[in-house]
């Protein structure tokens, strides 16, 4: 991990860049449902965190991208600049505990889908008129 660190250390400006453009492309129409957007700003984040880069830079590139990349369908630039707030911050404090955030992340999305289920579920069985 410390080989990779180094290497993304040595990025320089182009890791604000690359930060930018994973930003707009993840708040990009239909692109936003393929690009690892969230997970490209929380990484910087925790670059930050790090010290490869300034938290200040990478929520400057993630809303500069988020804002840009939403205005390819409506402009948006609090919604961006919150969201890139929000997400480096959340990879800058948790940073040390990286796989316990992603373990949480993924169990956040499991009960998502399944609260998601059972309202579908419940729904179309009141519209069948069983009881629910």
């Amino acid at each position: 991990m410390d080989a990779v660190l180094s290497r993304l250390g040595e990025l320089g400006p182009w890791g604000y860049v690359l930060v930018g453009v994973f930003a707009f492309l993840a708040a990009s129409a239909f692109v936003g449902l393929v690009a690892p957007g969230e997970t490209a700003v929380l990484f910087a984040g925790f670059l930050a965190g790090q010290g490869y880069l300034s938290p200040v830079g990478v929520v400057a590139a993630a809303s500069i991208g988020g804002t840009l990349g939403d205005s390819v369908d409506f402009y948006n630039v609090s919604g961006a600049v919150l969201w890139t707030i929000s997400c480096t911050t959340v990879g800058y404090v948790a940073g040390p505990n990286w796989r316990a955030i992603e373990r949480w992340i993924n169990w956040i999305g499991t009960a998502v889908v399944i609260a998601l289920a059972a309202a579908i579920v419940l729904r179309w069985r009141r519209l069948r008129g069983a009881p629910a």
